[in-house]
Parts: C-alpha cells; sequence; structure tokens
C-alpha cells in the first residue's frame, strides 16, 4: 500500500486481469467532500463554476465549483475527453471518482472530484463537441471514390510529428504519423496554439477530418504537446505514388528532372521527374529550405511526404511527393572506382537473346536504360547473379546503371 498527499492507492508488483464488461456501481449522491469519499464514484447536484477564468485550455488543472453554499475543488485531469474543452456553463450535475491532495499532515483537507469524462458533467454546454478517439488508420480510410470514410467527424488522434510547417508565419500545416506508418494531415488556417512545429513532437490533436483537393487531413480545434524527440521511422522505398503514400515517408529512386526549366528560383511550385518508367509530381514549398536552391542536376533518390492535389471526385488522381528539406533530395555523383568495376562482370557482350550480370556487391538499384535514356528494367536491392531475358528487346546500346551509398557507376552493353 502507498500513500501520497493524503491519497491512499496501491502500489501493484504484479497485475493480472480477470474479467471485463462488469456493470459499475451507480454514483452515490454527496454534498461533501471528505475521508469517505475518497476513490468512490460520487454525484455533487447543481453545482456551477466559482470563475470560468480558472479554466484552462489542456492539460491537468484544478477549477473551483459551488452548490451556492459550498465550494469544492474539481480536477480535470489532462488524459481525459474534457481537457481542451470550453468551460461548462451554467448549472449541472457533476460525477466523478473522489480524491484528495494534502501535503500536510493531519490529512484531512484537500478533497477534490475527477470526472472520468465528459458525460459526467451534465449537462455541458449543448454546443461542446464530443471527440471521439481514433487510429490514424481509420482517419486516413477513403471509400473507393478517395473520399475520407470518417469525412466531418470529431476525432482525437495521437500522432508523431514529421516534417516543417508549411503555413509559414500564419497557422499550422504538418503531418502526424503512428508507429506504423499510418499518417494525416494536420492543418490550422490562422491559430498556432504557442506550439512550434518540430520533428519527433508526440502530439494529441482534438479536431475535424476534413480533406482539400482528396488529402485527408484534421482542422485542429486544440493540439497538446505529449513529449518531444521521439524517433522517426525509416522512408519506404515506393515505386508508384497512390493513395497508400498519402501522408506516408516515401523514398523514391533514380530519378531525373523531365524538364529543369519547371524548377523555379523561388515560391512554391511543382516539377516532373522520372524514373524512366513513371513520372512523378513533386511539391516544392516556399516554406522548406529547398526553395530557391539549384535544380538537381543527373540522377537523385528523393525522400518526402506523399500528399495529394486532386480537384474533383473521384479523388484518384494528382497524387505528390513533398520533400521536407534540401537533404531530402539526394544526388548521386558519379565516380570511376575500380573496385566497383572488378565487382560487375556482363556476358556475353555483345548479347544476344540472354545478358548475364554478375555482382560482387550489394548495389541499392539497378536499372538499365536505352538510347533514349527510358529505363527498360529495374531492380532494388541486387546482388549475385541475374540473367535478363533481351529476346524482345531492340538491338542497340544499352547503359546498365548501379546506386550504392549515394553514388552511381554506369557500364554499357550492346544488344545485337
Amino acid at each position: 500500500m502507498g500513500f501520497f498527499n493524503g491519497l491512499t492507492q496501491s502500489k501493484p508488483d504484479s497485475l493480472q486481469q480477470i474479467s471485463s464488461g462488469n456493470p459499475l456501481a451507480a454514483p452515490r449522491g454527496v454534498t461533501a467532500l471528505d475521508e469517505s469519499t475518497e476513490s468512490s464514484l460520487i454525484t455533487l447536484e447543481d453545482v456551477s463554476l466559482v470563475d470560468p477564468g480558472q479554466w484552462q485550455s489542456g492539460g491537468s488543472f484544478n477549477v473551483e465549483v459551488t452548490n451556492g453554499t459550498d465550494i469544492f475543488v474539481l480536477r480535470i485531469a489532462g488524459a481525459t475527453d474534457i481537457s481542451g474543452l470550453q468551460p461548462p456553463e451554467g448549472t449541472f450535475d457533476l460525477t466523478g471518482i473522489g480524491g484528495q491532495f494534502d501535503n500536510a499532515a493531519p490529512y484531512f483537507q484537500g478533497y477534490q472530484i475527477l470526472p472520468r469524462y465528459v458525460q459526467d458533467i451534465d449537462p455541458y454546454n449543448e454546443d461542446v463537441p464530443t471527440y471521439v478517439l481514433r487510429e490514424l488508420s481509420a482517419v486516413k480510410a477513403v471509400d473507393a471514390d478517395g473520399v475520407a470514410l470518417l469525412l466531418d467527424s470529431l476525432v482525437e488522434v495521437r500522432g508523431i510529428v514529421y516534417g516543417l510547417n508549411l503555413r509559414g508565419s500564419s497557422g499550422l500545416q504538418f503531418t502526424i504519423k503512428d508507429r506504423q506508418g499510418n499518417g494525416a494531415g494536420a492543418i490550422s488556417f490562422a491559430e498556432d496554439f504557442g506550439y512550434t512545429v518540430t520533428e519527433g513532437d508526440s502530439l494529441r490533436i482534438l479536431g475535424r477530418v476534413d480533406q482539400f483537393n482528396g488529402l485527408t487531413q484534421i482542422q485542429i480545434d486544440s493540439l497538446f504537446l505529449e513529449s518531444s524527440g521521439n524517433p522517426l521511422l525509416a522512408p519506404q522505398t515506393v515505386t508508384a505514388l497512390n493513395e497508400d503514400t498519402e501522408s506516408r515517408l516515401v523514398r523514391l529512386e533514380g530519378l531525373s528532372l523531365v524538364d529543369p526549366g519547371q524548377w523555379q528560383s523561388s515560391g512554391s511550385f511543382n516539377v516532373d521527374a522520372t524514373n524512366g518508367q513513371t513520372t512523378f509530381e513533386i511539391r516544392i514549398d516556399e516554406d522548406t529550405d529547398i526553395a530557391g536552391m539549384p535544380a538537381p542536376s543527373g540522377v537523385f533518390n528523393l525522400v518526402g511526404i506523399g500528399s495529394q492535389f486532386d480537384g474533383q471526385l473521384p479523388f484518384t488522381e494528382g497524387y505528390q511527393i513533398i520533400p521536407r528539406y534540401a537533404m531530402d533530395i539526394d544526388e548521386l555523383s558519379s565516380v570511376v572506382n575500380p573496385a566497383w568495376a572488378g565487382a560487375v562482370k556482363l556476358f556475353p557482350n555483345p548479347a544476344g537473346g540472354r545478358l548475364n550480370i554478375h555482382l560482387d556487391l550489394a548495389f541499392e538499384q539497378l536499372v538499365v536504360r536505352n538510347s533514349l535514356g527510358q529505363a527498360v528494367w529495374m531492380e532494388n536491392e541486387v546482388e549475385g547473379l541475374y540473367q535478363l531475358d533481351l529476346s524482345q528487346w531492340p538491338a542497340g546500346l544499352y547503359t546498365l546503371t548501379l546506386s550504392r551509398r549515394g553514388q552511381i557507376w554506369s557500364t554499357r552493353f550492346l544488344k545485337k
């Protein structure tokens, strides 16, 4: 048994669940808080706030209520769905668990009542919203037309911050993700809630599910910082942008700009890149340190957050990738490395119907391009022996490019 500021409590050495769904005792009506109400489920009837100014916008706090005769301490715990709501107005019945906080003997003062959830304040303001705790996977779910299944629902979510504030100096816009990689946008058009967007922060957010041009996001009503410095998930390497990559941290490899002239010297803009097989839309936001930097030349790998900009139903197009900062663009530099050359063997060369590729090193990616620069074959995470069937390939000169640790090495072969 333990004792904390007058509150008797058990300090478990072990815990075993015996059963679930058992009925709860009805709350006991009381007119005073004392030793008999400690750890009991009780109700104070017809009380009102003494000073609504004591009510805080979030976290845990104490506020006084009165029945017109006596004053009681109401303790709002930050873990409840009451924290973050507007103060209750008028007269209401208050149900909760009796507590105590008295830090000096004798321990016969400091009695409190702790409501468990918003329903314990009855009636609450009729216009006070009720937020339902949801997983980010549920918030992100869409129907066949790409419309969020929880559109306009009031939700409470928890997640880790990814990316920067894309609203500049007015409001907030960033991405939150759970440990499984599911994510959603979070946006506030004007209010910043005193929060500075920092990657790795763990947040609790109350808000409304919304969509903007197909992108599912939560319009923030309130926001609470729970911890900082949490690790981020590694980006997921993908070869396509779609609904699954929305609000995920993803990686595209072996890209080059379709038209470097699309790259602007300032502001926000879109630019197309290709891996030789697929064209991807990259969104450069003016709030990142990428805006204003020179366009990447040659081949590069790209990390960013999946997004979408599709102006009409069905929301099944317009998928984008938004890099967070300059480090997300990994330009690959050509090298002449004798060790790499010795680790790659092509035979026969010139080749007829089949080409053998033997790799003595592990490479992150292998791409074969034709004379027009179009990728005709690609494989990730390669090592060992590969055989390419060239029987249907047009005759001509082909370039084989290997990438490893931020560098590339190329060689050529001839298809007879």
